[in-house]
């Protein structure tokens, strides 16, 4: 019996060493999966991430840029054309249009050259606020140049 001991080698494995094997077994493979798992995770969240070109995004911020500064020369172009112009055609007539259609039934009128707008004295209400949610109401001088409507509307009554 004692050759057949030696020779069995189940009997070197006793129910402690396989609990100690199965143990360090299941550890490695949690430890593996752990790992993995953070990995597989990191990667997808790489995956998920859109795409940036550097050369687009420069691109992008180039032509903002650019369309920002051709905003501001275009608002200067349009406020110098509108006080160089004498609100009269070639022909010397004047090129103030009246505009008759508003709530409070004053005249305004409105520059065909270069679209300036005059308007009489009138109520205006500023943009709502926290402390005046219906606004703040106030009175606006005349333009400056609306004796140009009141002429136009002197030469449409002739």
């Amino acid at each position: 019996m004692g050759t057949e001991n030696q020779n069995n080698r189940s009997s070197a494995l006793t129910p402690e060493i396989l609990a100690l094997i199965n143990a360090s077994i299941s550890a490695a493979v949690k430890e593996a999966i752990a790992g993995t798992g953070t990995m597989v995770s990191e990667a997808l969240r790489e995956a998920n991430k859109p795409y940036v070109d550097e050369a687009k995004t420069r691109r992008e911020l180039r032509e903002k840029m650019k369309f920002k500064q051709e905003e501001a020369d275009n608002a200067k172009t349009q406020r110098m054309a509108k006080e160089a112009c004498s609100h009269h055609y070639k022909n010397g007539l004047l090129a103030v249009a009246l505009v008759n259609n508003f709530h409070d039934r004053q005249t305004r009128g409105i520059c065909m050259r270069c679209h300036e707008w005059f308007y009489p004295r009138e109520w205006r209400i500023d943009n709502p606020t926290e402390e005046n949610p219906r606004g703040t109401p106030h009175i606006v001088d005349a333009h400056p140049k609306y004796h140009l409507v009141v002429e136009a509307a002197a030469q449409q009554q002739e």
